[in-house]
C-alpha cells in the first residue's frame, strides 16, 4: 500500500419554560443511533481558500440505552452515564480533521504577518445529558497537530485533483505536538408558540469552557429558531471551537419539517495553538485577538421516510482572529445526519 493510499483511507474514516424530564427522555428515541457527517469550508461561503479553510468531522451517537463499555469509567467521573443521569444521556465518538492556511497559499516563504499553516487530526469521546430543556455536554478530544496530521498531503493532493493552485508554504507549518482538548457546555431551551405547534419560536442561550493545549477559552452565545414543530435537539452540530449540541435529532414519522435559525457566540481566547504556535517548541505564530465572535444564519430540514434524516446549512461570519488579519472570515457549514 502506498503512502498516498494510506492517507486517503484515513481521510475516508475521518469523513455532523422546562417540561418534565421524562417527556424529553421519551422523545429521544432511546433505541436509535445517529451517524453524522459535518463539513465546514470557506468554499461553501465566499469561495476563498484561506485561514480556517476546511474542517470535517464524522460522529456516531450511541443509542441511549447502550453506551459503549469503554466509555463508562471516564463518564462515571462526571456523573454522565445513563445510570447516573436523571435525564436522557447519550454517548458519542467522533473523528475529525481541521486545516488552516494563510491568506496567500502561492508564497513558499514564511509570511510573518499571516497565520501559520496547521493541521489537526483528532478523535473524541463525549457525553450529553438532556434534562427537559437543559443540556449538559462534556467532550474529551485527543489527537495531533503538525505534519503528522496529514494536512499538507491532503491539501496538495486535493488541489492537484481539482486543478487548483498547489499550496507552497507548508514547510512553515507548526510542528508535531500531541493535542488535548476538554470542553464543558450547557444550553437552555425556551419555546414560544406563535400559532400552536404549527409555528414556534425557540431561544437557546449557551455557555462553555475549553481547556487544553489546542484551545483554552470561555464562551457565551445563543440561537433563535423559527419554524413548525420545532424539535428539542438544540440545533445542528458544529466543528470546534463552536459550541456543540446534543448530536441527536427529532423527526416526525412521515413528515417533512424545517426551521430557520440565527445566532451569535463570543469567546475569550486564552490559547489557540493555530495562532500561538507550538507549546514547547519554536514555530511560526501571530498575535491573536483575545475576543472573537461568530455570527450564524442558516436553515435545517428533517424528514422521516424509511428512516429519519436531517440536513442543515450554516453561514458563519467570524470576526478577525489575529491582529494583522485584514477582514473577517466567512465559512459555510453542512451537516448531514441519519438516525437508525
Amino acid at each position: 500500500m502506498t503512502k498516498k493510499s494510506l492517507y486517503f483511507i484515513i481521510l475516508y474514516f475521518i469523513f455532523n419554560v422546562f417540561p418534565n424530564p421524562v417527556t424529553a427522555k421519551e422523545r429521544m428515541g432511546s433505541k436509535d443511533a445517529v451517524l453524522s457527517l459535518q463539513v465546514e469550508n470557506d468554499l461553501f461561503a465566499d469561495g476563498s481558500d484561506k485561514h480556517f479553510t476546511n474542517g470535517v468531522r464524522i460522529v456516531y451517537v450511541f443509542p441511549e440505552a447502550k453506551p459503549p463499555e469503554f466509555s463508562k469509567g471516564l463518564l462515571n467521573l462526571f456523573g454522565l452515564t445513563p445510570e447516573a443521569a436523571t435525564g436522557a444521556a447519550r454517548i458519542h465518538v467522533a473523528a475529525g480533521h481541521n486545516m488552516y492556511t494563510p491568506d496567500d497559499i502561492t508564497v513558499a516563504e514564511l509570511i510573518p504577518e499571516e497565520r501559520p499553516y496547521a493541521g489537526w487530526l483528532y478523535g473524541e469521546l463525549g457525553a450529553t445529558v438532556q434534562n427537559g430543556r437543559v443540556m449538559d455536554k462534556i467532550v474529551l478530544s485527543l489527537g495531533v497537530v503538525g505534519p503528522a496530521s496529514l494536512a499538507e498531503d491532503l491539501q496538495k493532493t486535493w488541489h492537484r485533483w481539482i486543478n487548483s493552485p498547489v499550496p507552497q508554504g507548508w514547510d512553515n507549518q507548526i510542528k508535531n505536538e500531541p493535542a488535548l482538548l476538554v470542553t464543558f457546555e450547557r444550553a437552555w431551551l425556551t419555546r414560544h408558540d406563535i400559532a400552536g405547534p404549527a409555528l414556534q419560536l425557540d431561544f437557546i442561550p449557551k455557555a462553555g469552557i475549553a481547556l487544553g493545549n489546542v484551545f483554552t477559552y470561555g464562551s457565551l452565545g445563543g440561537m433563535v429558531r423559527f419554524g413548525p414543530h420545532l424539535p428539542d435537539d438544540f440545533g445542528s452540530e458544529r466543528i470546534r471551537p463552536s459550541l456543540g449540541h446534543t448530536g441527536f435529532f427529532d423527526a416526525r414519522a412521515g413528515k417533512f419539517d424545517w426551521y430557520l435559525f440565527a445566532g451569535a457566540e463570543s469567546r475569550v481566547m486564552v490559547r489557540n495553538i493555530f495562532l500561538d504556535g507550538n507549546s514547547y517548541r519554536n514555530s511560526h505564530s501571530v498575535a491573536k485577538k483575545r475576543f472573537i465572535s461568530d455570527f450564524t444564519l442558516g436553515a435545517a430540514t428533517t424528514f422521516d421516510a424509511h428512516f429519519p434524516v436531517k440536513l442543515s446549512y450554516t453561514l458563519v461570519i467570524r470576526t478577525r482572529n489575529f491582529k494583522t488579519q485584514k477582514q473577517p472570515d466567512t465559512v459555510g457549514s453542512i451537516n448531514f445526519s441519519v438516525r437508525f
